[in-house]
């Protein structure tokens, strides 16, 4: 409260932009939503006090661990890539996702100083149940009271750890929702699953472990949780208290006699003295654990039917299919797109010039309407001019197609291929914008004659200016992802007075 006050309300908002949690992230997931924050001048005493301590202000979980992985990173903001490197399982080529920085948000020295205080939540504060026996951890935990309607309020536990601090790695964020009022914080409740989650993750990933010739740890007071499945829920208790853990049961009938079926953490993970261990007695409704067939290499149809006979088994208590069916049926409806796309290859079409009238409107419309009539491959319109492909690469979006992340109709095509490929104009004309725009992202419109207009967006590089006259196939910009994108591609327009034509009538 006393560091909001001693900042005040636009410093803090600035930082807030500067971390990046006012916009999404533009990590390629769908569905990412933006943050909610109350507008700046609405911040009073209140507002600016709670807002301090993280009150007052809604960010999604993506946004906060980029957040955090910008102080693991020596400041340096970076947008989240969902895969490394994608496969091609016909060619074996590997084509590797660019990492992409966004800024400098603070000095090194200052992430250091922070990634130390980080550390001390684990070794002496409140994060201390998130420690792993052998490595450095940071944390910070989080207790958060949403109000989910106008009178039903409930807690949200949450733990961000770190590790190793001076060499960050791994950032896990932990959400808990809707814990029990009787045991709801974050480093309680979150902390030993976050301190299982890392004790199998580091050593996954080939990070050594700190311990010395001795024997000890850097982390002090660590006691290996042991083995209570199958005993009684009274035995388990007994056990693990004489073993210096607290518990938590959840057992419907008498403790005597009612086993335990399941625990959390799971046996041999090291934890601080007095970290909660939760029991599930029998007849308790406890997500098992479910094994997942490997599915590299497969299309999306062969994985479907792998999971289907998965399914078929009835080995597991929940269905993978049911569960992931959607994604499955999207992934598909995808592959085969794209597929139709190595038989549906049109050539070039040259439209004859049919008029010479020269069109006075010359300004960008960032919006337009779009030609619904003229959605299909056969209908066309006379342009006057012959337009060239600005870039080769698969269409992965085509006119008038909807998507989870458009609001409406598509204007254009997408065509997907890799950052700082060059962008050629489609055709001669005169640049009639050249900037940031929007969801465009980076943006050129360029104006030719008989009215039509040309739009590249999302690009990495412009290299031409408002005003600047190009000729057919000259060099204009490099492909990006700026703006509301999800990968590397140029979002392509062709527009005659302002409306929207299908631009696969002319070029691909």
């Amino acid at each position: 409260m006393q560091l909001g006050k001693r900042i005040g309300a636009p410093t803090l908002y600035k930082y807030y932009e500067a971390f990046g949690l006012f916009d999404s992230t533009n990590s390629g997931l769908y569905g990412e939503q933006s943050s909610i924050f109350q507008k700046l001048d609405k911040v009073g005493p209140v507002e600016l006090a709670t807002m301090s301590f993280g009150q007052r202000l809604n960010v999604t979980p993506l946004q906060m661990a980029t957040a955090i992985a910008c102080v693991a990173n020596d400041g340096v903001l970076m947008k989240p890539r969902i895969v490394k490197q994608v496969t091609n399982t016909d060619s074996g080529s590997v084509s590797e996702i660019p990492v992409t920085q966004v800024r400098q948000v603070i000095s090194k020295e200052t992430a250091q100083e922070v990634k130390s205080m980080m550390e001390s939540v684990v070794t002496i504060g409140t994060g201390k149940h998130a420690a792993v026996s052998g490595y450095s951890i940071g944390g910070k935990t989080g207790t958060s009271e949403p109000v989910y309607n106008k009178t039903e309020e409930g807690y949200v536990a949450s733990y961000v750890a770190i590790s190793p601090v001076e060499d960050t790695q791994v950032v896990l964020l932990l959400t808990l929702y809707d814990p029990p009022k009787s045991n709801h914080q974050g480093g309680q409740l979150a902390g030993p699953v976050v301190s299982q989650m890392l004790s199998e993750i580091l050593p996954y990933l080939g990070i050594p472990s700190n311990e010395n010739s001795s024997g000890s740890s850097s982390s002090d007071n660590l006691i290996v949780v042991p083995d209570v499945r199958n005993k009684t829920v009274s035995e388990a208790e007994k056990i693990l208290k004489n073993s210096g853990f607290s518990t938590k049961t959840y057992v419907n009938g008498d403790a005597n006699n009612t086993l335990v079926v399941d625990q959390t953490p799971k046996p041999g993970v090291s934890l601080s003295k007095n970290s909660v261990i939760v029991l599930y007695g029998e007849g308790n409704d406890v997500a098992t654990s479910v094994t997942v067939p490997d599915l590299k290499g497969m299309n999306a149809s062969q994985a479907s039917n792998t999971l289907k006979e998965k399914n078929s088994t009835n080995m597991d208590k929940i269905s993978i299919v049911e569960k992931y069916e959607t994604d499955i049926k999207d992934l598909i409806s995808s592959e085969e797109a794209i597929s139709k796309l190595y038989v549906e290859q049109p050539k070039k079409v040259t439209v004859a010039k049919t008029s010479n009238k020269t069109s006075t409107t010359n300004k960008y419309a960032a919006t337009g309407s779009v030609n619904t009539a003229l959605t299909t491959s056969t209908a066309k319109t006379s342009l006057g001019i012959s337009l060239i492909r600005p870039v080769s690469g698969i269409i992965t979006s085509r006119f008038g197609a909807g998507s989870r992340i458009r609001r409406s109709s598509h204007t254009g095509l997408d065509i997907a291929t890799s950052t700082g490929t060059p962008i050629q104009a489609a055709a001669s004309g005169t640049v009639t914008f050249s900037g940031y725009k929007g969801s465009y992202g980076n943006m050129i419109v360029i104006t030719h004659s008989n009215g039509v207009q040309t739009y590249y967006g999302h690009c990495s590089k412009l290299y031409v200016s408002a005003g600047t006259t190009v000729s057919q196939g000259q060099t204009i910009a490099a492909v990006g992802s700026t703006g509301n994108s999800t990968g590397p591609h140029l979002h392509l327009e062709v527009r005659v007075n302002g409306v929207a034509y299908n631009p696969q009538n002319y070029v691909y």
